[in-house]
């Protein structure tokens, strides 16, 4: 008979393309994540996985498996989250993707809120940059996603949450800190720190460079960084000035340590994206965090 449960460890599998890793994603030991699989290969009677070193691809049958349990494993979990919904409860887990400045600055204390309402809710929060987030959502890693910028617009349905602002700081030491405002061509003149390829900020902020004429070559990038966290540190450093989202800039500009410089004819706004993949069938549960989200509550929390 086929297993629920080992369809579950199949499309783990199938996510992290590696047994160790879905082994400590779901607590089991290798073996028995090996057991889950070369049972369903006997029920089936195909190979699923093929093994390529420390990594596993999946075969033609695999392929077809994981796109039929991806439905089945959706619809147990409308079916627990319906017949929830019957007897007055809300419970169930959500697997929430978010990139950088929604996942550490925004989301935290929205999920918190959520939580007050909902305590048999289990939530599970990953952040990644904009691009590793969609792969992941896309790859069914995640039930939706908040990101910050808009990717994959013919594969995801994308509904505006927040609007963000990109300001460039220095710090308190540096030549421009005592300044009211410089001009875009002036950013040529200074070593630059960088988001890593792949981060929303850097894409909005290079889009907007480039309507004033400045190329991302045209900056003296001296270094580029992985997170948020890691860029405030080096520019309060003074290792050169950033862009970076003023969420992420509260501490900093209470207390001093970085300073917003003002930029002539140049205010870079964005929006912050709640993400779904188009055509994916979610849960109540999903749904309910969605329109939870979407609220005007929530909009007053985050401008508050």
């Amino acid at each position: 008979m086929l297993s629920l449960n080992a369809l579950k460890v199949f499309l783990l599998v199938a996510a992290e393309r590696n047994f160790s890793a879905a082994a400590r994603r779901l607590g089991l030991s290798q073996p028995a994540i090996s057991a889950q699989i070369r049972n369903l290969e006997a029920h089936f009677g195909q190979k699923l996985l093929e093994r390529s070193g420390r990594w596993v691809n999946l075969t033609v049958a695999g392929e077809r498996l994981l796109r039929y349990s991806s439905q089945i494993m959706a619809l147990v979990e409308e079916t627990e989250q319906s017949m929830a919904e019957l007897r007055g409860a809300s419970f169930g887990t959500l697997t929430i993707g978010a990139s950088t400045i929604p996942g550490e600055y925004v989301l935290p204390s929205l999920i918190g809120l959520f939580q007050e309402r909902h305590p048999q809710v289990e939530i599970h929060l990953d952040v990644a940059d904009s691009h590793e987030i969609v792969e992941r959502l896309l790859k069914r890693r995640f039930d939706l996603a908040v990101i910050g910028a808009p990717l994959e617009p013919e594969r995801l349905l994308l509904e505006p949450f927040v609007t963000d602002e990109i300001v460039l700081v220095c710090a308190p030491t540096h030549p421009l800190a005592a300044r009211d405002k410089i001009t875009t061509d002036e950013l040529k003149e200074y070593p630059f720190i960088l988001r890593e390829r792949g981060s929303g900020t850097r894409q909005i902020v290079e889009q907007a460079l480039a309507a004033k004429g400045i190329r991302g070559r045209d900056l003296k990038a001296v270094v580029e960084l992985g997170s948020t966290g890691a860029v405030k540190t080096a520019v309060e450093a003074g290792l050169g000035l950033s862009f970076l989202s003023r969420y992420a800039l509260e501490e900093e500009s209470a207390s001093g340590h970085l300073k917003v410089i003002e930029m002539e004819n140049l205010v870079i706004k964005r929006t912050l994206y709640l993400a779904l993949e188009q055509g994916r069938p979610h849960t109540p549960l999903v749904e309910m965090f969605r329109r939870f989200l979407l609220s005007s509550q929530v909009d007053q929390v985050v401008e508050g």
